[in-house]
């Protein structure tokens, strides 16, 4: 009875995690062996358009796999099961955020019978990510059980989807491991030390293993092979210069003093401790290329001058009310629509309460502010965009004088983005 109510809690824990058995799914058959032991390196290639996690393997058919049975293991090397007691196959491919392993093992005895699932059948993959043939804090170690336990260190890995499930001749399992588990960004080209392998528990403990190189799947050593990421997107910055004709930026100062003002084609923007003057930013992201996206992005401004010494501080702020460069003033968003409350005062109406950025405007220079969740947003949710409301709100009273977009090429605000293309076709 103890035993059957531990299964039955450990079956709830997998279901909240997101771990999902199944039934039966088609999958391909068992492909001709690549690579050999004599070479133990895997290319996983990079994906624009991922697998789906679904259990089903078929939009795996025409990627590369590993095989594993008694021919192709690294260990044993003599002997070993059957092919249709113990073989396997697997094959991984990667995008910019995921890792994607597949799965296929033959085991015509699926075996749960221990209180550690070491001691049953299950498969491994090991990542030896710092290449130093020995295990260290930065390694992953995924175990993936039949019965749906998916496993990194030992641990419940957050993050990971993985579906598992039954098949004809044994059981199948795919699976989606956050890249940011590896502790690294990767692009082309990059390489850690790799091994898998299966293990078959028949049920009256004695085990089989199978290890695709070296003589041990359960942690890094001397013999692993190579796992390289290749095909891999290209990344570069790219500038978008207000001053030189970029037109996606609109930007204007309020001011309290000059409450019916407009500042939209000033030479100046103004920005005044003690809630006098505010400064208003509107970015429209740039359009990209097909299949680029944008990972990061960063606001450049230069601060002209600060009349006065003192310390303010200075918050930026979501706007929640569209606003035109041309139209809007101390009392107005637009010609004909009032702010809630006048100078885009009301949190909550016209701003959001809670501030995106907190600093010190300390004198002249180059300011640069890391906008990439805002950017990010923007792209997935342009209706939501009305930019930016820059409040000096405490502090010594101060004038602070920013560059505009009409000062010229290499003075007014630059948008600094981290694009992200993917590889070109073969």
């Amino acid at each position: 009875m103890m035993r059957r109510l531990t299964l039955w809690l450990f079956a709830l824990v997998l279901i909240g995690a997101g771990f999902t058995p199944g039934p039966a799914a088609a999958s391909p058959a068992m492909p001709a062996p690549l690579p050999s032991p004599s070479d133990p390196a895997y290319d996983t290639l990079w994906q624009l358009t991922p697998p789906v996690v679904d259990g089903d393997l078929s939009d795996w058919a025409t990627l590369p796999k590993m095989t594993l049975d008694r021919t192709t293991a690294s260990w044993p090397t003599t002997g070993g099961p059957a092919p249709e007691d113990l073989s396997a196959w697997a094959s991984l491919v990667w995008t910019s955020q995921h890792l994607y392993i597949a799965l296929w093992v033959t085991d015509d005895n699926i075996v749960r019978n221990s209180r550690n699932w070491h001691f049953d059948d299950m498969a491994q993959f090991t990542f030896d990510i710092d290449l130093d043939d020995d295990i260290s804090m930065a390694d992953q170690r995924y175990t993936i059980s039949p019965e749906g336990l998916i496993t990194n260190n030992g641990g419940l890995p957050l993050g990971t989807t993985a579906v598992v499930q039954p098949h004809p001749e044994g059981w199948h399992a795919e699976v989606r491991v956050p890249l940011r588990d590896f502790g690294s960004d990767f692009l082309t080209n990059a390489e850690v030390g790799f091994t898998w392998g299966v293990q078959d528990d028949d049920g009256g403990g004695v085990r089989d293993t199978l290890v695709w190189a070296g003589s041990s799947y359960e942690r890094p050593a001397t013999g692993q092979g190579l796992l390289r990421f290749t095909n891999g997107p290209t990344r570069e910055w790219r500038t978008f210069d207000t001053g030189a004709g970029w037109p996606g930026l609109a930007d204007t100062t309020i001011a309290n003093w000059y409450p019916d003002r407009n500042f939209g084609a000033e030479r100046n923007l103004f920005l005044r401790s003690a809630n006098d003057w505010h400064l208003l930013f509107h970015i429209t992201p740039p359009q990209l290329g097909p299949n680029e996206r944008a990972l990061r992005a960063r606001l450049k401004f230069t601060v002209k001058e600060v009349q006065r010494d003192g310390i303010n501080n200075t918050r930026v702020y979501r706007l929640l009310k569209p606003w035109t460069e041309m139209g809007a003033t101390w009392n107005l968003a637009s010609p004909g629509n009032f702010w809630t409350i006048p100078g885009a005062s009301s949190a909550g109406n016209d701003f959001v309460a809670v501030p995106e950025f907190e600093f010190r405007l300390r004198g002249a220079g180059l300011y640069t502010l890391d906008i990439s969740d805002q950017m990010l947003s923007w792209y997935a949710n342009p209706q939501d965009n009305h930019g930016l409301l820059f409040r000096a709100e405490d502090g010594t009273r101060r004038a602070i004088t920013i560059e505009p977009k009409e000062c010229g090429a290499g003075c007014g605000p630059v948008l600094e983005l981290l694009v992200e293309s993917p590889p070109p076709s073969p």
